[in-house]
Protein backbone atom coordinates (compact mmCIF):
# COMPACT_ATOMS: atom_id res chain seq x y z
CA UNK A 1 0.00 0.00 0.00
CA UNK A 2 1.54 3.17 -0.77
CA UNK A 3 1.44 6.23 1.04
CA UNK A 4 -0.34 9.44 -0.07
CA UNK A 5 3.18 10.84 -0.04
CA UNK A 6 4.76 8.01 -2.26
CA UNK A 7 1.97 7.86 -4.56
CA UNK A 8 1.99 11.92 -4.77
CA UNK A 9 5.67 11.19 -6.12
CA UNK A 10 5.41 8.32 -8.90
CA UNK A 11 6.62 9.64 -11.98
CA UNK A 12 3.41 8.43 -13.68
CA UNK A 13 0.96 10.30 -11.66
CA UNK A 14 -0.12 13.83 -12.78
CA UNK A 15 0.98 17.04 -10.22
CA UNK A 16 -1.61 19.92 -9.78
CA UNK A 17 -0.67 23.14 -8.55
CA UNK A 18 -3.54 24.58 -6.67
CA UNK A 19 -3.37 28.34 -6.52
CA UNK A 20 -5.84 29.82 -3.92
CA UNK A 21 -6.90 33.04 -4.58
CA UNK A 22 -9.98 34.00 -2.02
CA UNK A 23 -10.01 32.53 1.54
CA UNK A 24 -12.29 34.66 2.99
CA UNK A 25 -15.03 33.58 4.52
CA UNK A 26 -18.33 35.98 6.12
CA UNK A 27 -16.04 38.91 5.43
CA UNK A 28 -13.37 38.01 7.28
CA UNK A 29 -10.47 36.80 6.85
CA UNK A 30 -10.35 33.70 9.31
CA UNK A 31 -6.90 31.52 7.79
CA UNK A 32 -3.61 32.53 7.18
CA UNK A 33 -2.80 30.66 3.89
CA UNK A 34 0.76 30.16 3.44
CA UNK A 35 2.29 28.84 0.48
CA UNK A 36 2.54 25.30 1.35
CA UNK A 37 -0.72 24.77 3.42
CA UNK A 38 -3.11 22.29 2.40
CA UNK A 39 -6.19 23.16 0.64
CA UNK A 40 -8.07 20.29 1.76
CA UNK A 41 -7.75 20.72 5.51
CA UNK A 42 -8.97 24.35 4.83
CA UNK A 43 -11.28 22.87 3.14
CA UNK A 44 -12.41 20.73 6.06
CA UNK A 45 -12.24 23.44 8.49
CA UNK A 46 -14.98 25.64 6.25
CA UNK A 47 -17.25 22.33 6.31
CA UNK A 48 -16.89 22.76 10.21
CA UNK A 49 -17.85 26.40 10.34
CA UNK A 50 -20.62 26.07 7.34
CA UNK A 51 -22.09 22.87 10.19
CA UNK A 52 -22.51 25.74 12.94
CA UNK A 53 -25.90 27.69 13.20
CA UNK A 54 -25.42 31.34 12.58
CA UNK A 55 -24.60 32.63 16.18
CA UNK A 56 -21.95 30.34 16.59
CA UNK A 57 -20.56 31.48 13.03
CA UNK A 58 -20.62 34.94 13.82
CA UNK A 59 -18.97 33.80 17.78
CA UNK A 60 -16.23 32.17 15.11
CA UNK A 61 -15.73 35.21 13.50
CA UNK A 62 -15.30 36.98 16.27
CA UNK A 63 -13.09 35.06 18.07
CA UNK A 64 -9.78 35.89 15.47
CA UNK A 65 -10.85 39.25 14.96
CA UNK A 66 -10.19 40.43 18.60
CA UNK A 67 -7.20 38.28 18.74
CA UNK A 68 -8.43 36.00 21.43
CA UNK A 69 -7.32 32.78 19.47
CA UNK A 70 -6.47 31.97 15.80
CA UNK A 71 -7.05 28.51 15.98
CA UNK A 72 -10.65 27.78 14.34
CA UNK A 73 -10.98 24.53 16.24
CA UNK A 74 -10.16 26.39 19.28
CA UNK A 75 -12.57 29.12 17.80
CA UNK A 76 -15.08 26.44 17.04
CA UNK A 77 -14.69 25.29 20.85
CA UNK A 78 -15.36 28.52 22.06
CA UNK A 79 -18.53 29.71 19.90
CA UNK A 80 -20.79 29.05 22.99
CA UNK A 81 -18.80 31.55 25.02
CA UNK A 82 -19.41 34.13 23.11
CA UNK A 83 -22.74 36.25 23.68
CA UNK A 84 -23.33 39.07 20.20
CA UNK A 85 -25.77 41.50 20.94
CA UNK A 86 -26.08 42.35 16.97
CA UNK A 87 -27.67 46.48 16.44
CA UNK A 88 -27.02 47.45 20.25
CA UNK A 89 -24.61 49.92 21.82
CA UNK A 90 -23.01 49.31 25.08
CA UNK A 91 -25.15 52.22 26.36
CA UNK A 92 -28.23 49.69 25.15
CA UNK A 93 -26.95 47.06 27.10
CA UNK A 94 -26.11 48.89 29.89
CA UNK A 95 -29.65 50.14 30.39
CA UNK A 96 -30.90 46.57 29.36
CA UNK A 97 -28.58 44.68 32.30
CA UNK A 98 -29.96 47.61 34.78
CA UNK A 99 -33.67 46.85 33.77
CA UNK A 100 -33.24 43.14 34.80
CA UNK A 101 -31.53 43.65 37.43
CA UNK A 102 -33.51 46.20 39.43
CA UNK A 103 -36.99 48.36 39.16
CA UNK A 104 -35.22 51.38 37.23
CA UNK A 105 -38.60 53.06 38.52
CA UNK A 106 -38.22 52.50 41.93
CA UNK A 107 -35.13 53.61 42.61
CA UNK A 108 -33.76 56.25 45.04
CA UNK A 109 -33.49 59.24 43.30
CA UNK A 110 -29.58 59.51 44.51
CA UNK A 111 -28.75 56.41 42.34
CA UNK A 112 -31.12 57.21 39.46
CA UNK A 113 -29.81 60.57 39.24
CA UNK A 114 -26.00 59.04 38.34
CA UNK A 115 -27.78 56.56 35.56
CA UNK A 116 -27.18 58.34 32.58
Amino acid sequence: MWSEGEYLCQSDVTHKEIFITDYEWMGQSLFNVGEYDSPWDMNDDVGKLSELNPLQQKAVVFLPSQQITYDIDDAIGKADDVIIHENQTLEDMAYSLLQECYELDKLPPIISNNID
